[in-house]
């Protein structure tokens, strides 16, 4: 995945979550300026960074990378599935 889509990615779940940068950032251990760093494409997020932010937006993590499950889920259906909402 390229990383604008990453970028893009990470903000729109956070974003869909109604969670802030600066809770963002204190869940993972980082600066709020990571975040919007991170979100702005200006930093690259780790692979340690990245499970703790799809943990905290609680969506899948292979939504922030290019792997995809193995039964081929439609993302659309992991996005709006009941369980994760």
């Amino acid at each position: 995945m390229n990383p604008i889509e990453l970028t893009n990615r990470l903000r729109k779940a956070r974003d869909s979550r109604g969670i802030s940068q600066q809770s963002a950032a204190k869940f993972v251990g980082l600066p709020r300026t990571a975040i919007t760093q991170i979100e702005g494409g200006n930093r690259s997020v780790s692979t340690l960074e990245l499970t703790k932010l799809a943990k905290l937006y609680r969506y899948p993590i292979f939504l922030f990378s290019d792997e995809t499950p193995s039964d081929e889920e439609d993302i659309n259906a992991v996005l709006f599935a009941p369980h994760l909402i």
